[in-house]
């Protein structure tokens, strides 16, 4: 018995000293590049993606101590004559806040830069710990775990949304809730424990970025289905009570958790609680003329299948692919060819293995139930829909060739991956672990941290 009790110990502390050594990787990695990247240099290419324009919401809130509604000049786009807190302001806030207690000890600009920063990097570390959790879910192997957990958390461009100010952060930490969310659901049942992740999930969700809406459908669909009989269940009908108790719990708890927002944007927006129509209407009042239709399929006379013939003839798909993987700054910051080789390599080996998997299935004629099925189409639906709304986004409000837009797709599109992965002999799914970190530490320190510090 004390063999046994030592031994379980043993294992147990291991565990724990790969979860710290996993964590820890992941800030080294990102807490160097929010400490190096500028906010802007000379020329403007080296910044972030619009954080010089998304920073001055925070900014706002640290100088005056309230919550700009949009209309200040002092948070508009000047080209674009709009603000970004006109869409989810929640990040901003929680920026904000930190940035003024802060402000207490030091009025420095690069550390209340840093400041605002760290709030999505301890964001990541939230979303690389829930990552953790759902691996546990899901897969049964250790190998295989750690195999997931590494390409999402370690993935370059993952990193890289961590470590400056935006509102991706808290969109990727929500679809990695929604998802263990949704995993754990299916595994255990509908519980308060299930409930609780799914409305923390929905919220942040809808709290940060449009691009992960579908991820809430994705949630509303399954939660309902769940209440509906089974495969190798006795007939019966939908459980109407169980649905009313969590289902209510999960609604009321989003409406708390998110509800605040709209209405306040309803009260100082005169209505428009989603803000589209003001955006319009200051675009056309302040923003510079024609700025839009420059840069729109829709202001250039393409119909929408047409952009995306016209995008495929210009090489998008391959565009999307490289920004997806690894590029930094306003995208001028890449790693050489061969990175991109090994990770579409990994990428395409989970994916072989995942389409083998699904082939053998359909042959030995397996029968999984309808539940497993409206689950996978559910996930699939929320690789696919971010892929929709980007070229929605690209056809009539701005043409953008940035493959981070796609990055809500990360957490189910992995699962597939390693799942693909695991189908293979134990050293390839190492091997492709090995590459993924080296990648990720090859990106910041040989590629980033030389740019941002040249």
């Amino acid at each position: 018995m004390n063999g046994t009790g030592r031994k379980g110990r043993r294992d147990e502390m291991r565990k724990h000293w790969k979860l710290i050594v996993y964590l820890a990787g992941y800030l080294i990695l990102v807490i160097t590049l929010a400490a190096t990247q500028p906010l802007s240099d000379a020329t403007g290419l080296t910044n972030p993606p619009d954080e010089v324009y998304r920073y001055l919401i925070p900014q706002y809130i640290y100088t005056h101590g309230v919550l700009p509604t949009g209309l200040e000049e002092e948070v508009r786009i000047p080209s674009y004559g709009f603000s970004y807190i006109l869409y989810n302001g929640f990040p901003y806030i929680v920026m904000g806040l930190a940035m003024q207690a802060a402000g207490t000890v030091t009025s420095d600009p690069g550390a209340l830069l840093f400041t605002a920063r760290m709030v999505n990097v301890l964001a990541g570390l939230g979303m690389a710990y829930v990552v953790y959790l759902l691996s546990r879910t899901v897969f049964r192997k250790e190998t295989h775990r750690w195999l997931f957990c590494l390409a999402v958390t370690y993935q370059p461009m993952n990193l890289f949304v961590h470590s400056y100010v935006n509102t991706d952060s808290y969109c990727m930490l929500s679809t990695a809730m929604i998802v263990y969310g949704l995993a754990r659901q299916r595994r255990y049942g509908t519980d308060v424990r299930t409930c609780l992740w799914l409305a923390g999930g929905i919220a942040l969700c809808a709290l940060s970025y449009y691009s992960a809406y579908g991820y809430i459908l994705a949630a509303a669909v399954l939660f309902v289905l769940s209440f509906l009989p089974g495969k190798g269940k006795p007939a019966r009908r939908f459980d109407m009570k169980g649905f009313l108790k969590y289902g209510g719990l999960t609604a009321a708890l989003v409406l708390v958790l998110a509800g605040w927002w709209f209405i306040r944007q309803g009260i100082v927006l005169n209505g428009d609680f989603l803000g589209l129509k003001t955006r319009t209407q200051m675009i056309e009042t302040y923003g510079f003329e024609g700025v839009q239709e420059a840069y729109t399929y829709a202001g250039r006379g393409y119909s929408f299948f047409g952009m995306v013939g016209e995008m495929i003839r210009e090489g998008l798909p391959m565009k999307l692919a490289g920004t997806l993987i690894a590029a930094y700054g306003s995208l001028v910051i890449r790693p050489g060819v061969w990175f991109y080789a090994v990770y579409m390599l990994v990428w395409g080996t989970g994916l072989a293995g995942c389409l083998s998997g699904y082939v053998r299935m359909i042959r030995e004629r397996r029968k999984n139930g309808w539940k497993w099925h409206a689950f996978h189409l559910c996930m699939l639906a929320c690789i696919i829909l971010p892929l929709i709304l980007y070229l929605r986004y690209c056809y009539s409000i701005d043409y953008q060739e940035q493959g981070r837009y796609l990055l809500p797709a990360l957490v189910p599109a992995m699962v597939y991956v390693t799942k693909g992965i695991g189908r293979f002999p134990r050293a390839v799914a190492v091997g492709c672990a090995a590459a993924i970190v080296f990648c990720a530490f090859w990106q910041v320190f040989a590629v980033a941290l030389p740019a941002f510090t040249a």
